[in-house]
């Protein structure tokens, strides 16, 4: 697996950190109004386990987003090594030049 350069964007790990963080937020939040007595503790653990429902499925569908999106822009610039073609349908051929040996 290749490190990561410094700089670059990461779209994935910025909106699981971003989910995270919400989450984490809105938890204590819940806990805290259990703890004054807002909520009871059914109510407060219903909150705890939709909150956590929410953060495991957030990351994966904004992986299959991604995927998808990876998908619809880098499909139509690969070309097809049984039939290659250029951008107006004629096919791609050697070069004649001679190779070294």
């Amino acid at each position: 697996m290749s490190t990561p350069q410094p700089g670059r964007p990461r779209p994935i790990l910025d909106a699981v950190r971003g989910v995270g963080t919400v989450t984490a937020l809105i938890g204590s939040l819940v806990t805290a109004l259990v703890g004054v007595g807002v909520f009871n503790t059914a109510q407060g653990s219903a909150a705890q386990a939709l909150l956590a429902t929410v953060a495991a499925v957030i990351p994966a569908v904004t992986g299959l987003l991604v995927a998808f999106g990876v998908l619809r822009k880098a499909e139509p610039k690969v070309t097809p090594l049984s039939s290659p073609m250029d951008n107006q349908g004629r096919p791609l051929v050697a070069a004649d030049w001679p190779r070294p040996k």
